[in-house]
């Protein structure tokens, strides 16, 4: 065993559905990520809209500690230059008016505007609108994710439409659950140890709604989708959204029982609803709900895919999916 394997194994692994999703994939991209720590990957643009839409939804509130807008008009090459310098040297002012000294010894190093009269009119080419804008974009950006002005305005739209809807205004309303006595969770992250494998589960779950009293628990997950609503049954083969659904649904319901969140006499006869939220590229939004039937038959996949991960986590194997490595492969 390697050393970044022995790290790896000293503590347990709790495989969330991507990261159970890249095992079933390939073993090597598991391998590299997770254990090699070789975690560079291209972020495609769905999934940052995802991202924007999730938080627009259901953390308005923390939007602006996880995003950074890039602005829209971008100050002209010289006054850009000289902004960018500045904010090599800043300290912990966040004000650019407070920089006025350093802007005007930049301006006398590049030798630019040097030949107006006075320091306030050098002072006054330099501070537009615009450079004021990029200054304060590069300040908020740190550690943030970057988007552009078209993806936050695309988003924005994505959820004034979505919650037009009433169903969809009730759903992802904190107030409305208040009045009618529902406890929601929003992007709750959520861990579980299985009994009969040395890994856990884990994940994010965007939505969770229990109705206590009547022993109801809907389970959402929030979607954005360059297709067509029609092409949706296809897209959850293809990137498994059947085993995100059935580890959300399992986390959950283990959370609720283990915390007591429905009372004893409900428990045994709680009804659990799992929903996609799905906003398409034509701008339509639309709920799949899966049927009973769907999910029980989804819970039988998720366990076959469990036993394939005991496999490669269990005897340390990730040069190839289990059935060639295993040299069987049923057809």
């Amino acid at each position: 065993m390697t050393e970044q394997e022995k790290i790896f194994y000293d503590n347990k692994f709790y495989f969330s559905y991507s990261g159970l999703s890249k095992l079933l994939y390939d073993p090597k991209l598991f391998y590299s990520y997770y254990i090699l720590n070789e975690r560079e990957e291209k972020v495609e643009s769905h999934l940052i809209e995802g991202r924007v839409l999730h938080c627009l939804i259901l953390q308005p509130e923390d939007f602006e500690n996880q995003f950074a807008v890039m602005p829209s008009d971008i100050p002209t090459a010289n006054t850009k230059n000289i902004i960018d310098n500045l904010y090599k040297v800043r300290d912990e002012r966040n004000d650019i008016n407070d920089y006025a000294d350093q802007i005007l010894a930049l301006l006398q190093m590049a030798n630019l505007h040097q030949a107006l009269k006075t320091d306030q009119q050098r002072l006054d080419k330099i501070l537009t609108p615009d450079a004021i804008a990029y200054w304060n974009y590069l300040v908020s950006s740190q550690g943030k994710t970057v988007i552009d002005s078209i993806t936050y305005d695309k988003m924005v739209e994505a959820k004034d439409s979505m919650l037009k809807d009433e169903r969809m205004k009730q759903m992802f309303s904190d107030v409305y659950a208040s009045e009618n006595g529902l406890i929601v969770f929003s992007e709750k992250l959520l861990q579980y140890d299985l009994q009969r494998y040395r890994f856990g589960l884990k994940g994010i779950v965007d939505r969770i709604i229990i109705d206590p009293k009547k022993g109801l628990i809907d389970v959402i997950d929030v979607k954005t989708s360059n297709k067509a609503h029609s092409e949706f049954i296809d897209t959850i083969e293809y990137y498994r959204y059947w085993l995100q659904a059935t580890i959300y649904t399992l986390l959950v319901v283990r959370y609720v029982s283990d915390n007591k969140i429905i009372p004893e006499e409900t428990i045994n006869n709680i009804k659990v609803s799992f929903k996609f939220v799905v906003y398409d590229k034509l701008k339509n939004t639309c709920i799949f709900e899966l049927s009973e039937q769907t999910l029980n038959e989804w819970y039988s996949r998720m366990e076959a895919s469990l036993q394939v991960a005991d496999y490669h986590y269990s005897n340390n194997k990730y040069n190839a999916p289990k059935d060639f490595d295993l040299g069987i492969v049923q057809i």
